[in-house]
């Protein structure tokens, strides 16, 4: 058995580089964090050969000196930590003091600085980890840091790099995190001489965000803000329709600190319940605020992963900044047909047609023009004329008349729909206007037409298509709306109100539940929670929990997998608790009982259906996530006739 022995200075150097130096996207992040807590307001990236040539850092920060200098590069040197307190309070970024020895064992690095108040400035230039030289030099103030050859004297290391391009990459993503953590710093980012990022810097995220993330995410985006204890959550989401396929745009920043966190991800994902569809999530871009002292970034060497004195606070922060914020958007009428307008799947695209000329080259033969053109397109006089584009025609006339319908008399909805008031007046058309055309062969009989007033903007129910679409006028928008859909929320909605749960019956023999001991301690701690939901549980010791009460619902035998399922959710710090058979009764209870596509409907149904969407008063989505109404504007639908340009 070999001696223990102290290890060769070069040895123990590689060990700790390889805990903070994985690939050249660590030295930026480790370069760049250092940049802001020196209090750089301009920051400025370059790499060459997707970082694995050199790694260019510049800032305009306080600087250092040669003696500063000198002292970075030495183990466990730092000028952010003084005493064993600073250790549960770390309120920088670079705290761990162990970066630029690190990286410097790898790599040959330069260093350029200068302090506010210095005449020259320093440079100090390294290779693998030994001092080669450090000059005064004249440069501007601030710091520039050069990193090159990364890995060149540990060869073996370079094996476990992934390809060039995905190297870079990852660069790019470590100054877009940082970049929208820190708004008030302007980054610029050149990869291979050619900028690929520019910020702002005003401080203001959705500046960040609009320059970083793709037009069809930033431009499309709720705002959500909110504090819950002493935590506080800005920031902004996705909309419900611009939900994503993974998890590709998902940003956090706690402190100022980019940071990954599954509590805040289940948080955010479990605020879009029943507004976004299964298998899709929202992208996000959050900020959140904290004592210093209830989380501890000292976890990982990489400092990605943080740790949280209270999970559950947190959880509840973020979920209910977010729900509010999409609950908001979701009953935001006008808001969302005028997202969902601007949204390709939802656009009428407008087509081209070639036009042909009757002498065009491509048109027709000789013949069929000499054809064409001895024919008269003059109307036969006994022909009725029907003006169909004068602009100075009043809107309350009535071109064009189609299937006679009959005003039925004045009654409230057929199917399940309240109307809290009876402010809006259902009233039959009036008599349709001749027109000064020439009259028809039958005169036109009356068409049916609902309307309804609101905020100056009439609702008219124009029909229904094909069973199962609504076609209403509201304004200067032609809306579309899937009445199952909407129907069905509103059941949902309705369902969920009259929280069936409160309703509660006592067992006469109470079930007891053995659980996982943190399931256990989960459940004890949401006692509240669970009452709510309908429940009384009651810790009995050893892991286990006696129920005493369940929702009159519950079924007796769906007890034990019942309460399993709520600890688990409460383990993982939800506190708006339903069980998969509580959602699947809500669904299938308002899916059942909402009208259904194919079926007839009623004029004063659509026009109740239509009223609650225009209202604010359900969500624009139904239950499952689909959206319920999408709208084309008079403006789209010129564009699309060749109207207007």
């Amino acid at each position: 058995m070999s001696r223990i022995r102290l290890l060769d200075k070069s040895i123990y150097e590689l060990i700790a580089t390889g805990e903070v130096v994985e690939r050249p996207a660590s030295v930026v992040k480790e370069l760049v964090e250092n940049s802001i807590d020196a209090g750089a307001t301009l920051i400025s990236v370059d790499i060459v050969g997707n970082g694995l040539r050199s790694i260019t850092v510049s800032d305009n920060g306080i600087g250092m000196d040669k003696d500063d200098i000198e002292m970075a590069f030495l183990r466990h040197a730092t000028s952010k930590i003084s005493d064993s307190d600073d250790l549960n309070k770390i309120h920088t970024l670079g705290f761990r003091g162990e970066a630029l020895p690190s990286i410097s064992a790898v790599t040959k690095m330069s260093v350029v600085s200068r302090t506010r108040d210095a005449e020259f400035g320093t440079h100090y230039y390294s290779e693998g980890g030994e001092k080669i030289s450090s000059d005064e030099i004249g440069c501007d103030y601030g710091t520039t840091i050069t990193v090159s050859d990364i890995f060149y004297n540990v060869p073996a290391r370079m094996k476990f790099l992934k390809k060039d391009v995905t190297e870079g990459n990852a660069i790019q993503s470590i100054v877009e995190e940082e970049a929208m953590s820190n708004p008030g710093v302007a980054f610029r980012f050149i990869r291979d001489g050619k900028q690929v990022i520019s910020t702002p810097g005003d401080g203001k995220l959705y500046s960040a965000i609009y320059s970083l993330l793709p037009k069809d995410i930033s431009e499309k985006v709720i705002e959500v803000k909110g504090q819950y204890e002493d935590i506080k959550v800005f920031g902004y989401v996705s909309t419900p329709e611009n939900s994503r396929k993974s998890r590709t745009w998902q940003y956090l920043s706690i402190n100022g600190r980019p940071v990954k966190a599954k509590t805040v991800t289940a948080a955010a994902e479990e605020a879009f319940r029943n507004v976004m569809q299964t298998q899709r999530f929202p992208a996000y871009i959050l900020a959140l605020e904290m004592p210093y002292e209830s989380i501890d970034v000292n976890v990982h060497p990489t400092k990605t992963e943080v740790r949280f004195a209270n999970d559950r606070s947190i959880f509840n922060a973020v979920y209910s900044a977010v729900k509010n914020g999409v609950t908001d958007y979701a009953r935001n009428f006008k808001k969302v047909i005028e997202i969902r307008s601007d949204t390709p799947e939802y656009r009428i695209q407008e087509k081209t047609r070639p036009v042909t000329t009757i002498g065009s080259r491509t048109g027709m033969q000789a013949k069929d023009r000499e054809f064409f053109s001895d024919l008269s397109f003059d109307r036969p006089a006994s022909r009725p004329q029907v003006r169909i584009d004068t602009d100075d025609r009043d809107d309350d006339k009535v071109l064009f008349s189609f299937e006679p319908k009959i005003m039925p008399e004045q009654r409230k909805p057929s199917i399940d729909i309240e109307r809290p008031d009876e402010k809006l007046p259902v009233r039959p058309e009036k008599e349709a206007e001749t027109t000064p055309e020439p009259a028809l062969d039958e005169a036109p009989a009356q068409e049916t037409l609902y309307e309804a007033s609101d905020e100056g903007e009439t609702l008219r129910i124009i029909g229904e298509v094909f069973k199962t679409y609504i076609i209403a006028q509201y304004g200067d928008r032609l809306l579309y709306i899937d009445k199952h859909a909407a129907h069905e929320r509103i059941l949902f909605e309705k369902i969920d109100e009259m929280q069936l749960n409160e309703s509660r019956q006592i067992l006469l023999e109470p079930v007891i539940v053995d659980l996982p001991k943190e399931y256990a301690e989960a459940v004890v701690a949401g006692e509240e929670a669970l009452e709510k939901a309908g429940y009384k549980i009651e810790d009995f010791g050893s892991g286990s929990v006696i129920v005493r009460e369940i929702p009159t619902f519950m079924k007796l035998s769906a007890v034990k997998d019942a309460v399993t399922e709520m600890a688990e959710q409460l383990a993982q710090h939800k506190t708006d608790l339903h069980t998969e058979d509580e959602q699947w009764l809500m669904h299938s209870v308002s899916c059942r009982a909402a009208i259904k596509a194919g079926h007839r409907t009623s004029e004063m149904d659509m026009l109740a259906i239509a009223e609650k969407i225009i209202k604010n008063e359900i969500p624009e989505f139904c239950p499952h996530g689909r959206p319920v109404v999408f709208a084309v504007t008079k403006n789209d639908l010129e564009k699309g006739f060749g109207r207007i340009r």
